[in-house]
């Protein structure tokens, strides 16, 4: 039924709405000051931080999604790019006050009733009321509004929309419905979950329609244009993104590839968003509590008994909604994970409470039943208790939720990416791993200083790889880059011997060390040094201690806040933790014991867990009073790993060791832990079989001992060894069925276990097994050539690509490596760094596919004369190769050569008369020359010959060809 005051009235009862709106005003209003005050202070990590330098463009990776957010935040990072977070964070604030008056007005009117208006005076104003209030404070709407987040926009054009139809329900207006019909359109492309809710909203619209007699096709017909008109929102942000660089960065050729790119990240962002596990339970707890609350609003079986049924319907209400209030399990967020999607199911839960809450509030209310009173609490009592209970109930669940919304944390990380930089000094390079980068992009634009970052996490997506490419000045550079950053780096270090003051390394020390550069930790990164011994280790000690003992007490705070930033403030300080180790280890290697102590009692005051430092402490106490007792906690902490680690895995886990001194330490650890088994005589009469020659009997007795003890690890690495030396098949594939049953991977046995297969031609099952072995021994460098060089036969890019990242990293110069790069750049047209790719694989090893792929390259180019001694080199190297005489028929025919181009095609399809290519050039050959009945007689014979598997592109050559 309509809400009376909407209707022609009185103007007391339009003044007695216009006061009850104004609550809701006021209840937005709380909300915003109460938003205000927990506002983020500078730019917040995660999301929020990274919409800021996306759409600002400080991250030139633009993303497709969020059109209408990204517009705006573009259009205040033009107006002040240095106040950029605090405005946008505003603005959230803004959008989720909006929010809030939104639900109060769909919570009080959107299921009034004349009749229960009457008897239950003031039930509506607490629906809207609680329903305000639940919502403001739930844990995603505080956590959205307090910070820069598009959840909040995106969720005000949702209730925009919601609102508007319902403003047409309740006054009749057409406009409404046409101002729905384009936001709608608008909000699809912005937020997906409009295509979610766009069949109910467009049934119950349609149902409205019909109830007001609009239900025609001219207004059915302009709200479709009007939609539509919204949706061209997707053509005009398709056309600005395809002027971008990043558009060449997606390697996105043309307009149409950009909208549908757009469909297919929107589309990729619905299917991530929504719940893999746990979708029953979120429409548990919002929709499905929502939807009963409707249905019992509409029905005329209302009472004020206090029936069972309804008691404990409104129980469990009240009990689901107080679960996902206080951000229990139940609670979206915590059940799936902070999605934008899921921010709309609390707007349900909202509204479902509200109703339960008013239901309470009917039962204590006295009421006027046919002339008889019934008893009940005072109208103003029943008021001041459920407006208690509410305050109550809303200030509880405030405090118990502002630990997951507290953004306190972003002024400490804030100031780690300001400290970061000027901790760098002139470096414009960083390496990291991607936790702070948006906060560092951030600081250095706030601060004008050029940063580029090198996200080891992000390198094997190819626009990320695109993106730093572009930012090489060197065309090799520029190729390697294109493939990943060790391949970059491999090259890069040779190119530039001044690259360590150029570059910083976040995190992995590794990559120096990689690269024969002694990694000097130095406050927020690690820094490159060519001469260590030059180092003031206890002036760097002193300062780094100080810089770290100033940092440790408000990520700690983080650390125990435990909420969403914490895990940021704990990844500093393990890294933190490991650069403390590293630097002790430096000073110790240098003679300075004293502040290798400190920094590895400082290393473990960062990180307790931190076992590097623990045993480079326990080495240097040795004769100490508290020798024992470090001993003894060494020992409780590699007690409680499952599995023992390798000094690799230490290293890489907790930082440096001295590895001697701690492997045996490690060694006397474990076994005082997990005693080893003696070895057996029979292992000694093993390799006596072995060296005296006798190696079917040692394999025998292998086999034997493998058989009696399944768990021998020695004995079953010596049988893999001794049988792949021998050839043995059917032993070669016991120990493949029990590497498998053990879900292990020898790389040598899987590696001759490719061969063996490729010998029987089984080649997808050999190249499988290569995989595997590459993957369990990633260093085995003649095995990744031999697959580039298999990528190579079968022209596989998307395998090539891979086995080349990890080629170049291991050997930069590669003759393989390069040549599959050069395929690679040719297939994306990118021929200037084809021909660099190509060079440098005929520099280290010539081959006739290299040379003929570079002739071609600058043929493509229109060098021809240069291109001439390639071919002729390439054909010397492999006479019988067909490619490279048509090559060489081409570059002579566009020199002008026309006697010796007949001769090189003709000797193409001699040696290859079922490819089209050579046939094709003939014809060309002939039409330069003028010969029209010739190029008849060849064009005709390519009609009889390959009509029905030509392609195209060489019908378009062909009727090039037929042209006078």
């Amino acid at each position: 039924m309509d809400e009376p005051e909407t209707t022609p009235r009185k103007a007391g009862k339009r003044h007695r709405a216009t006061r009850h709106h104004g609550l809701g005003l006021l209840i937005a209003a709380v909300a915003f000051v109460a938003y205000l005050l927990t506002l983020s202070p500078q730019p917040y990590p995660g999301e929020s931080a990274h919409v800021l330098t996306t759409h600002s463009g400080i991250d030139p990776l633009r993303p497709l999604a969020n059109p209408l957010y990204g517009s705006i935040v573009r259009t205040v990072a033009r107006l002040d790019r240095g106040q950029l977070a605090h405005r946008m964070n505003l603005f959230s604030a803004l959008c989720g006050a909006a929010c809030v008056w939104l639900v109060f007005i769909l919570g009080y009117r959107s299921q009034w009733d004349k009749e229960r208006s009457r008897r239950f005076k003031g039930i509506y104003l607490v629906q809207g009321s609680v329903s305000a209030l639940f919502f403001a404070f739930c844990t995603s709407v505080w956590f959205a509004s307090s910070r820069a987040h598009p959840v909040m926009f995106d969720l005000l054009l949702l209730l925009s929309a919601v609102y508007l139809v319902n403003l047409y329900r309740w006054t009749g207006k057409r406009c409404l419905l046409f101002a729905f019909a384009l936001l709608c359109g608008m909000g699809s492309v912005e937020y997906t979950t409009f295509y979610l809710w766009m069949v109910p909203l467009g049934c119950y619209t349609l149902f409205h329609m019909y109830r007001k007699e609009h239900l025609d096709t001219l207004n059915l017909a302009t709200m479709m244009v009007l939609g539509l008109l919204g949706l061209s929102l997707y053509l005009l942000y398709a056309w600005w993104y395809y002027q971008l660089p990043v558009a060449e960065y997606r390697e996105v050729p043309s307009y149409l590839r950009v909208l549908r790119h757009m469909g297919h990240e929107q589309l990729t962002s619905f299917s991530h968003s929504l719940p893999k596990i746990g979708w029953l339970t979120v429409g548990m707890v919002s929709v499905f509590p929502w939807l009963l609350t409707v249905l019992f609003s509409r029905t005329k079986t209302q009472s004020t008994d206090k029936t069972f049924a309804l008691i404990f319907f409104l129980l469990l209400l009240s009990a689901i909604a107080i679960a996902v209030y206080f951000n229990s399990i139940l609670s979206p967020w915590t059940l799936i994970g902070e999605s934008p999607l899921l921010a709309a199911p609390y707007v349900f839960t909202a509204l479902a409470f509200g109703w339960s809450a008013a239901q309470w509030y009917s039962r204590m209310h006295p009421v006027d039943i046919f002339g008889v009173k019934k008893p009940g609490i005072p109208p103003i009592l029943s008021a001041i208790t459920v407006g208690v209970g509410v305050l109550v109930f809303v200030a509880a669940g405030a405090l118990v939720n502002y630990r997951e919304v507290d953004t306190r944390a972003a002024r400490t990380l804030n100031s780690w990416a300001d400290q970061n930089l000027e901790s760098m000094g002139d470096r414009e390079w960083l390496i990291t791993n991607g936790v702070m980068d948006d906060l560092y992009l951030l600081a250095a634009d706030r601060q004008g200083q050029t940063l580029h970052l090198l996200n080891i996490a992000h390198e094997r997506q190819a626009p990320y790889r695109a993106y730093y490419s572009s930012l090489m000045e060197d065309d090799r550079l520029k190729s390697l880059a294109r493939i990943g950053i060790g391949a970059l780096l491999s090259e890069w270090f040779i190119q530039d011997p001044e690259l360590t003051e150029k570059l910083g390394v976040e995190d992995r020390d590794t990559i120096w060390s990689s690269y024969r550069v002694p990694p000097l930790p130095t406050k927020t990164f690690f820094a490159g040094v060519a001469q260590p011994d030059a180092v003031d280790f206890k002036q760097h000690t002193a300062d780094n201690l100080a810089f770290w003992r100033g940092i440790e007490p408000p990520l700690n705070q983080l650390v125990k806040m435990k909420n969403p930033a914490s895990r940021y403030a704990e990844a500093l300080l393990i890294q933190t933790s490991r650069k403390a180790n590293n630097l002790g280890v430096l000073c110790e290697e240098f003679k300075h014991p004293e502040e290798a102590r400190s920094l590895y009692q400082f290393s473990r005051e960062l990180h307790e867990g931190n076992l590097s430092a623990l045993l480079n402490n326990l080495i240097m106490a040795r004769g100490d009073p508290d020798f024992a007792t470090l001993e003894m906690e060494a020992h409780t902490m590699l007690g409680q790993e499952k599995v023992r680690m390798s000094l690799s895995a230490l290293v890489n886990l907790y930082g440096a060791i001295h590895a001697k001194d701690a492997y045996l330490l490690m060694r006397k650890l474990w076994n005082i832990e997990r005693p080893r088994q003696a070895k057996p005589a029979s292992y000694q009469r093993m390799q006596d079989l072995y060296l005296e020659g006798k190696k079917e009997e040692c394999l025998k007795q292998l086999e034997a001992m493998t058989r009696d003890n399944p768990d021998d690890r020695y004995a079953w690495n010596f049988f893999a060894a001794l049988a792949a030396e021998m050839n043995d098949e059917p032993a070669l594939y016991t120990c493949l069925n029990h590497m498998r049953a053990k879900r292990e991977q020898w790389p040598l046995l899987l590696e001759v276990m490719g061969n063996l297969e490729a010998s029987r031609g089984n080649q997808e099952r050999a190249r499988n097994h290569y995989e595997e072995s590459i993957k369990a021994g990633p260093m085995n460098l003649p095995l990744l050539e031999r697959m580039v060089r298999l990528d190579i036969r079968d022209k596989d890019v998307v395998n090539g690509r891979e086995h080349v990242r990890r080629l170049l990293t291991l050997d930069p110069g590669n003759a393989a490596a390069n040549l599959m790069l050069g395929m690679i750049h040719f297939m994306q047209r990118e021929y200037d760094m084809a021909e660099i790719a190509f060079r440098n694989s005929i520099e280290r090893e010539p081959s006739h596919t290299a040379l003929n792929n570079l002739a071609w390259i600058l043929h493509l180019k229109e060098q021809h004369r240069e291109a001439l001694p390639f071919i002729k080199q390439a054909i010397e190297m492999e006479h019988a190769s067909y490619s490279s005489w048509d090559t060489l028929a081409v570059i002579l025919y566009e020199l002008e050569k026309y006697t010796a181009a007949h001769t090189a095609v003709d000797k193409a399809i001699s040696l290859e008369s079922d490819e089209i290519n050579p046939y094709i050039h003939r014809a060309q050959i002939y039409h330069r020359q003028g010969d029209r009945e010739k190029v008849r007689s060849v064009v005709e014979q390519i009609r009889l010959k390959f009509g029905g598997s030509m392609q195209d592109k060489h019908r378009r050559a062909l009727q090039l060809i037929e042209e006078p």
